[in-house]
C-alpha cells in the first residue's frame, strides 16, 4: 500500500510538472508575474496581491518597469489572481521556484547583485557574473541554474515574439539561447548542489503535502 501511494504521488508531481511544461513556461511563471523573488514569503505574497490589486483598480500597471523580464503586456488582474494562488500551493511553488532566478546568497534580505543588474536591463553583465562564479566555484549552486533559466527563457519568448509578429527578425536569435540553456541544464542535472537547495527550500516550506 506505500508502494502504491508512493507511485500516485510521483504520478500526481509529474501530472502537476507536465502541466507547466509548455511554451508558457516562463511567462506563466509566478513570480514573473508578480514581481516577487523566490524567498517571498506568505506574507509578502499577500502584501504583493493587495499591492497588485490596488494597482488594478487604479488603472495603473501591474508591474513595476525595474521588474526582471517584465512582461509585455502585463498580466492582467485574473492572471494575476491565479499566480497567487499558485504561491499558495506548494508543488506548484516549488515547480515556479526551480524554473525562475535564485539569488546567490541564501541569507533573506541581501542584496543580489545579478538580479539587480537584471532589474536594470543589464543582461550581458548578469550573464558574465554567472559564468564568472560557476567557473571559479563550480559548486556553487545558483550561478549554473540561473544561466540554465536566463537562457531558457529568452529562447521561449524569442519564439513567442516571433508567433505574435512581435519580433525582430535581424537580432531575434532563439537558436543561440537554445544550445546555451541546454547546455547549463544538462550541468544543473549532476550539479548536487542544485538539488540540495531545492530539498532545503521543501524543508523550509513545512508543509506536509511536499516530502
Amino acid at each position: 500500500q506505500d508502494a502504491q501511494t508512493t507511485d500516485s504521488t510521483k504520478s500526481d508531481w509529474l501530472e502537476s510538472l507536465l502541466q507547466l511544461a509548455t511554451h508558457e513556461l516562463y511567462r506563466g511563471n509566478a513570480f514573473r508575474m508578480t514581481s516577487l523573488p523566490v524567498h517571498a514569503s506568505s506574507r509578502d505574497i499577500s502584501r504583493q496581491a493587495d499591492k497588485l490589486k490596488m494597482a488594478q483598480s487604479l488603472g495603473l500597471a501591474a508591474q513595476s518597469q525595474r521588474a526582471i523580464f517584465s512582461l509585455e503586456p502585463p498580466p492582467d488582474g485574473e492572471a494575476l489572481r491565479e499566480a497567487v494562488q499558485h504561491l499558495s500551493k506548494p508543488e506548484r511553488r516549488l515547480f515556479n521556484e526551480l524554473f525562475w532566478l535564485w539569488p546567490l546568497d541564501e541569507n533573506v534580505g541581501q542584496p543580489d547583485t545579478a538580479l539587480t543588474l537584471l532589474s536594470q536591463g543589464e543582461l550581458a553583465q548578469a550573464e558574465k557574473l554567472w559564468r564568472a562564479i560557476d567557473a571559479k566555484s563550480p559548486s556553487f549552486p545558483a550561478a549554473l541554474h540561473n544561466l540554465a533559466v536566463f537562457h531558457h527563457l529568452q529562447a521561449l519568448d524569442e519564439e513567442h515574439k516571433a508567433l505574435t509578429e512581435e519580433s525582430d527578425s535581424e537580432n531575434a536569435d532563439p537558436g543561440q539561447h537554445w544550445e546555451a540553456a541546454l547546455a547549463a541544464w544538462e550541468g544543473v542535472l549532476d550539479r548536487e548542489g542544485v538539488w540540495d537547495r531545492l530539498t532545503t527550500r521543501m524543508r523550509a516550506l513545512e508543509d506536509p503535502r511536499v516530502t
